[in-house]
């Protein structure tokens, strides 16, 4: 008999103990040598299965003196060959940790953030609006799922990625499909007062929910005109910054951003909405001073030889159409002192002396709806410039792109 139970298993455990090159990107899968012994407890290549990845476990590199080494980013790759990059791009840096291990995390497991609700926690909400399209973003996949690295430093000391989720089998799809609702509605009471509009459609299923069409769900590869994906994005000031102004993490000029302001596409924050339907609702966001990783900086990318972590930060917050949310004192976001710090996530050190423990992005405390508008995080200095590669921002949401 098929196995109907819901459970979350390992799709993925790689451990890597050969490092990386300066400037290596490596790929990795189930099959493949660095795969942990005994961590696969579903199989993701038969096809009689549907899949969801819900979450990721990242354990950082360190060096022999214990330092926290460059594992710069992480991504998924889907099916054999949709990299999903642009969606999800996340560090391995242990400063700046967004995905501890749970048994690592400052507060318990509760704290973390998945990259949505399961499926089958999902068509439990009840009510006249549910919303269940953007509870259920989770990665959807049919037969495979990979993980990318990269490193500008390079890296000598091990790591290891985990991906856990469910599984589905045609018939527990059957069963819990008639419950889903298509139906989205959102509001917050600031667009409210302001007068903008909710965020309301429908999406549109090619079909009764099934193994055929369970990867054209919201954070499957084969969506149709509205898609909906988890977005979960980390970006260093590339620049250093000017001595009051807001410094967006973007090389868009809609957001206020300036060329070279990030280091890559991937690691750009700008949500730039205002001419096109799109829209996107915040679920965690951080920002951290960091240290500068050990190694010898790739010519072009890297860090500064003396950086301080967070040194000169004085505010954060989000950019909005020329607005600095939230509007605290003097339209200035909200305040900030490095190491003492709200929205810190990565490694507890230096404001806790405990190592090997983490504070995963912490969900956002409040709402932030973007649509119709151009927004971007932003930081401020304290009159003298924060310089480059000394902060780092990021935050994960759901993007709906129609």
């Amino acid at each position: 008999m098929a196995d109907q139970f819901i459970v979350e298993r390992t799709f993925l455990d790689i451990t890597e103990t050969g490092g990386l090159q300066p400037g290596e990107t490596k790929l990795y899968a189930a099959n493949s040598a660095e795969q942990t012994p005994n961590t696969i407890t579903s199989s993701t290549t038969t096809g009689n299965n549907a899949y969801e990845v819900v979450q990721m476990e990242v354990v950082p590199p360190r060096n022999s003196q214990g330092q926290f080494e460059d594992l710069r980013e992480i991504w998924l790759v889907v099916d054999g060959g949709s990299t999903i990059q642009h969606y999800i791009n996340v560090p391995g840096f242990g400063w700046t940790l967004m995905t501890p291990l749970v048994n690592q995390v400052w507060g318990g497991p509760r704290f973390a953030v998945p990259f949505g609700l399961p499926f089958w926690q999902t068509v439990r909400q009840k009510g006249a609006n549910p919303n269940h399209p953007i509870l259920n973003t989770t990665i959807k996949f049919a037969k495979s799922i990979q993980v990318a690295v990269r490193s500008v430093y390079g890296v000598t000391g091990a790591y290891r990625i985990i991906l856990k989720g469910y599984q589905y089998s045609a018939a527990l799809l059957a069963n819990l499909a008639p419950q889903w609702q298509d139906t989205v509605y959102v509001q917050t009471p600031r667009r409210a007062v302001t007068g903008k509009p909710a965020l309301s459609f429908t999406f549109a299923r090619p079909g009764p929910i099934s193994l055929k069409t369970w990867t054209a769900l919201p954070g499957g590869q084969n969506q149709g005109a509205i898609k909906i994906n988890p977005y979960w994005r980390f970006a260093f000031n590339a620049n250093a910054t000017q001595a009051q102004n807001p410094y967006t993490f973007s090389i868009h000029g809609e957001v206020a951003g300036a060329p070279g302001n990030v280091e890559n596409t991937y690691q750009d924050l700008a949500l730039v909405f205002a001419q096109n339907p799109n829209a996107f609702i915040l679920r965690g966001f951080g920002v951290r001073g960091v240290p500068a990783p050990p190694g010898t900086p790739v010519a072009g990318l890297g860090y500064p030889t003396s950086v301080v972590p967070g040194q000169n930060w004085a505010r954060l917050g989000w950019w909005v159409d020329g607005t600095l949310v939230p509007e605290v004192i003097g339209n200035q976001g909200l305040f900030a002192t490095t190491n003492v710090d709200d929205y810190t996530f990565g490694s507890l050190q230096p404001q806790i002396a405990l190592d090997n423990v983490f504070q995963p992005l912490r969900r956002f405390p409040g709402e932030l709806l973007i649509m119709g508008e151009n927004a971007a995080p932003f930081v401020g200095a304290n009159g003298s410039p924060i310089p480059a590669y000394a902060v780092v921002a990021a935050y994960t949401g759901v993007l709906i792109e129609r």
